[in-house]
């Protein structure tokens, strides 16, 4: 899963840096809840942003990931 957390801080340099920070929240949440980020939990929680040519340019929290960080926030 290094990949996707490679892609996460090249994304933080777009217009998308709010979604990445969000999906590295996550990211590391469940880094340190199972020590690995395992790729079926992962996309459970995010999705693709794609642009109009169906090219992924990034990763958005989902609906149950919006849940999840909001879990994170009263965890805290």
């Amino acid at each position: 899963m290094t990949k996707s957390l490679d892609d996460l801080n090249q994304q933080l340099k777009t217009e998308y840096k709010k979604e990445a920070e969000d999906c590295l929240k996550i990211y590391n949440a469940l880094d340190n809840i199972t020590e690995h980020v395992w790729r079926c939990d992962w996309t459970c929680l995010v999705k693709a942003i794609r642009n109009e040519n169906y090219v992924k340019v990034g990763y958005e929290p989902n609906e149950i990931g919006k849940i999840f960080l909001k879990g994170l926030e009263i965890d805290k």
